[in-house]
């Protein structure tokens, strides 16, 4: 009996150190195999480095330098004034390249004529358009909401110069954009009325304002069923209900909506604005 509890000790020991054994051949196998394996760097892509900039970008700039001149002077004015110092190239290279720079989900590659063209013959009132409040796939502004209309103008200049449109903003009037093929300007297309045969007291001006400050986090892509700011056939059957109840819905909330675009402090002129900009901007 005694000599088969040790057989029976001698064996399960064996299998013990046996396991052992095997385990540590798989470890070392392992680390082998994956010593050369290279661990992708997501920093590297442009849209995390673009937005790990912004995350990271100083609250503000000090002036050290007369305005007009390079350096610090010129970021602070253009802080000032809602702009950046960055000319159309560096913003470009550093927020639409992520997009444009390889044409991916659909977006115009930077020199390609072909994929350009009919962008072109829509106007650079449209680009622009379309550049501020997003189209299709492409999020408003590029998907960083700090830069301004007017880093928006240089960058698209820089791309279409890409393709052989030079100086694409040089003849646009201080009131608006000027576009191609007779495209109306965007000043022409804000002081459209909002509605056909009822008086406008609306200012489209401040309803800009305020749509880019509240409403574009919905109706700039269409999240929610919001309908799209510029899409004409999200917006026909609601402006058939008329302007009032287009209002009521705004002041009050509607379905997922809530009301006041969920700012509370928009009066209630401010969000009649906001409506008839968004009007004049889908018919």
């Amino acid at each position: 009996m005694i000599q088969q509890d040790s057989t029976f000790l001698k064996k399960f020991f064996s299998i013990l150190i046996g396991l052992f054994v095997l385990m540590l051949i798989l470890i070392v196998s392992a680390n082998i195999i994956t010593r050369g394996v290279e661990t992708p760097d997501h920093t590297k892509d442009p849209m995390v480095q673009a937005a790990i900039e912004q995350r990271i970008k100083p609250i503000g700039v000090v002036n050290v330098g007369k305005p007009g001149e390079g350096g610090n002077g010129a970021q602070a004015q253009a802080a000032a004034s809602g702009g950046s110092s960055l000319s159309g190239k560096q913003i470009v290279d550093q927020t639409c390249a992520a997009c444009h720079g390889s044409g991916v989900m659909g977006a115009p590659k930077i020199g390609n004529k072909g994929d350009w063209e009919p962008r072109i013959k829509k106007g650079v009132a449209t680009l622009l358009k379309h550049a501020e409040n997003g189209f299709n796939k492409m999020p408003a502004r590029g998907g960083k909401s700090s830069l301004s209309n007017e880093d928006l103008k240089h960058a698209i200049a820089y791309m279409l110069s890409k393709v052989g449109v030079k100086d694409a903003f040089a003849g646009e009037s201080k009131g608006g954009s000027q576009s191609g093929s007779g495209s109306a300007s965007a000043s022409q297309s804000e002081s459209k009325p909002a509605a056909s045969g009822s008086a406008s007291s609306a200012d489209l001006a401040k309803g800009k304002q305020v749509v880019e400050g509240t409403c574009a986090a919905c109706h700039g892509s269409g999240v929610l069923g919001a309908p799209k700011i510029g899409n004409k056939a999200d917006w026909a059957p609601r402006i058939k209900k008329g302007l009032a109840t287009l209002e009521k819905h705004a002041l009050h909330g509607f379905k997922q909506m809530p009301a006041k675009g969920g700012k509370a402090s928009l009066s209630d002129q401010q969000v009649k604005d906001a409506i008839e900009y968004m009007i004049s901007q889908s018919k």
